[in-house]
């Protein structure tokens, strides 16, 4: 695996952490090295092939909308100190 442990953080990017599996890890770094890439490049790449996947979806648009529906649905347990202000 090619250590980049300094790469700079691009403009309007976070820092996070994630989790994964030793054979994803493998897989990962053998990867970065087929790309002559960087861990991080490859997990923006597949990030980004993920959510152009979910956003082609013909059912993305109801999964959207049940989703805010379920979060209104939780925050309506606030709803009364809303309507106090």
């Amino acid at each position: 695996m090619l250590a980049h442990a300094h790469e700079k953080q691009q403009p309007g990017s976070k820092a996070v952490t994630v989790r994964l599996p030793d054979q994803a890890l493998a897989e990962l770094g053998a990867l970065e090295i087929i790309d002559q890439s960087t861990m991080a490049g490859e997990l923006r790449a597949a990030v980004d092939h993920y959510a152009k996947q979910r956003l082609a979806s013909p059912d993305f648009p109801e999964q959207v909308a049940e989703a805010r529906r379920r979060q209104l649905a939780a925050l309506a347990v606030f709803e009364p100190y809303i309507s106090q202000q």
